[in-house]
């Protein structure tokens, strides 16, 4: 081959060469900036394009007239129900733990209900049944759903004014975006604005599902108290769920806001006293769920704030057993908790 031959095919495999790395940087940098979540949230028409915007109800978060402005007594309940694949030799299977999940939120009857780690129609459907009194929040992207922190409210008491998420990560609006660290369960913020319909009472109840990894928590815990901190002072807040965050993290500290004023205050702070039902059943050593059961180091919530004083009359850890081995229902015990928001 001549001199020219040989220095054409050097161009030539020098232009592949330039071009293959082309295409892999434009589909790095498509990855990094959240390329395909946009693709699908673009789709399916469920990139949230915007925050918990409540200018748009100034007129819906006033108490109606002779409602004394008090919601009435409203029950919360947060309860991570331990996802149906996941796989722990201290716990049964999805279909033998389902029933007795079912139990712990029939016998609590919550007004609000906030639930984790539920993924798509299918554990919906198992665990609210049919015949469900609640209307649920979740991610919608066509004809699927993201349910990981879904939130519940009876449709015979609320009227639902709004809703939607903000994702936990670098992109808030983008559906599945990344979060801080490189590779991550997707998480979000779920909300909705509902306003009690007999006393004409308006909240913003909000649940979540923070990551585990140490970075993700402690930016979640931050995009939390930020959203919520312009909020406050215009509306009542529920906030609950599944922190990953027990009371002595200085995370806790910047969630409920970081200020001297604090924008939201843990129900079992409030209670005249904290109750414990069906723990008494010893968990093996090794079993991590050992920590979740004391009240100093739970990591699930129900925190009251914003625009109302919250009077509280009760609050539980609710971790009931079942069977001849004491099994539970989920790692998670249920926190449920009673209150009245008076503006």
């Amino acid at each position: 081959m001549s001199s020219k031959g040989t220095e054409e095919g050097a161009r030539r495999r020098r232009r592949l060469a330039t071009i293959a790395l082309s295409i892999l940087l434009a589909v790095g940098l498509f990855a990094v900036m959240d390329g395909p979540q946009l693709t699908l949230a673009l789709a399916t028409g469920s990139l949230e394009e915007r925050g918990i915007d409540l200018r748009d109800h100034t007129g819906d978060l006033d108490c109606g007239e002779g409602s004394g402005c008090r919601s009435g007594p409203l029950t919360a309940m947060t309860l991570n129900v331990l996802c149906r694949d996941c796989r722990s030799r201290h716990h049964d299977e999805w279909e033998v733990r389902l029933p007795h999940l079912r139990e712990a939120i029939e016998r609590h009857d919550p007004d609000l209900l906030a639930l984790q780690e539920l993924v798509g129609h299918e554990d919906v459907g198992d665990l609210l049944g049919e015949d469900s009194p609640y209307e649920r929040v979740v991610h919608e992207f066509g004809p699927w759903i993201y349910a990981d922190a879904a939130l519940l409210y009876r449709r015979d008491r609320f009227d639902l004014l709004d809703s939607g998420q903000i994702w936990l990560g670098r992109s808030p609006r983008v559906p599945f975006g990344r979060a801080w660290t490189p590779i991550s369960v997707p998480r979000y913020l779920n909300w909705a604005l509902l306003r009690e319909r007999e006393r004409d009472f308006p909240l913003l109840f909000v649940t979540t599902h923070f990551d585990n990894n140490a970075e993700n928590k402690i930016a979640a815990a931050a995009l939390l108290a930020d959203t919520l901190r312009p909020l406050a002072p215009n509306v009542p807040l529920v906030v609950a769920g599944d922190f990953n965050t027990d009371r002595g993290s200085n995370r806790y500290a910047v969630l409920r806001g970081n200020e001297k004023v604090a924008i939201l205050h843990n129900t079992a702070d409030l209670a005249p006293v904290r109750e414990q039902a069906g723990s008494d059943a010893e968990l093996p050593e090794e079993d991590g769920a050992r920590r979740y059961l004391d009240p100093e180091r739970l990591v699930d919530h129900v925190f009251v704030g914003g625009d109302a004083e919250a009077q509280v009359e009760r609050w539980m850890l609710d971790a009931p057993v079942y069977g001849p081995r004491d099994r539970r229902p989920s790692d998670h015990p249920g926190i449920v908790t009673k209150f009245e928001l008076v503006r």
